[in-house]
């Protein structure tokens, strides 16, 4: 009876000790997730901080023109600041969709190692 407890526990302590280098895997690919995140969302503040500096800036010049009464100056300011807003929601669409991109290639290397370690 002796040797077959030992077994169980060996194997036991095997399976556990496989479970938890596995979580340890998974809780560093999260770490990693988790700060390309952070590291990401820095990014895209800073774009937007300098979309709406941009933005202020056209909408200032704008109305500068305006009180001095060059009516085609608040044209062009307007039009830049329509120009700039346009180009922010543009360049948010390709942050977007970078994002989805970099998601699914970690997705699918996520997968591909598992396959490979469980192999």
């Amino acid at each position: 009876a002796v040797p077959y407890a030992e077994e169980n526990y060996e194997a036991a302590r095997a399976e556990t000790d496989e479970e938890a280098e596995e979580a340890e895997e998974a809780e560093d690919e999260l770490d990693i997730r988790n700060k390309w995140r952070r590291e990401w969302q820095r990014a895209v503040e800073w774009c937007s901080a300098q979309m709406h500096k941009h933005i202020s800036d056209a909408m200032h010049q704008s109305s500068v023109a305006s009180d001095e009464g060059e009516e085609e100056a608040t044209d062009a300011g307007m039009a830049r600041a329509q120009e700039l807003a346009k180009a922010r929601r543009k360049e948010k669409r390709q942050q977007r969709k970078t994002e989805r991109k970099a998601q699914r290639k970690a997705q699918r290397e996520a997968a591909r190692e598992e396959r490979g370690g469980g192999g």
